[in-house]
């Protein structure tokens, strides 16, 4: 069983790739943990796939007022209480299956939810800083308690 799983959530709609081309990119790093990286085509497969290890990281594309790929932590709290949360565009969306994990019996703490600011000019991975890439590297790196 991995020690961290990171998740690229996403579809073939337009910009809403982004998490999975994340995911291509963070395949292609060096991790000094262990890490098994995964694309998920709906967040119906997360409360399964994240029942399996003991850290689990989500990689989401958002579109807020913030600059453009900034990357926003999104507390679980924040995610299920937002109203807009449940209009997603994977159907069950990713609050729903966190949901449905939590009333499994996952610990809330096991999970760190990445949002990356995409514009509307994002068309393909390769608009996508590489600078990015290594910020979640980091913090996916600084949030399991591991050295660099």
């Amino acid at each position: 069983m991995p020690a961290t799983r990171i998740f690229g959530i996403g579809s073939h709609q337009g910009t809403d790739q982004a998490g999975w081309w994340l995911c291509d990119y963070l395949k292609k790093l060096n991790w000094s943990i262990e890490v098994d990286i995964l694309t998920c085509r709906t967040p119906a497969q997360l409360p399964e796939l994240m029942s399996q290890t003991d850290l689990n990281v989500l990689i989401d594309a958002i579109q807020t007022d913030l600059p453009v790929d900034n990357i926003q932590t999104i507390s679980i709290k924040d995610l299920c209480n937002n109203a807009d949360a449940n209009h997603s565009s994977h159907g069950f969306g990713v609050t729903e299956a966190l949901r449905l994990s939590y009333a499994l019996g996952l610990p809330s703490s096991s999970v760190l939810i990445l949002g990356v600011n995409i514009g509307e000019k994002t068309r393909c991975s390769d608009d996508i800083p590489k600078e990015i890439i290594h910020d979640l590297q980091q913090r996916i790196i600084s949030w399991t308690g591991s050295p660099d």
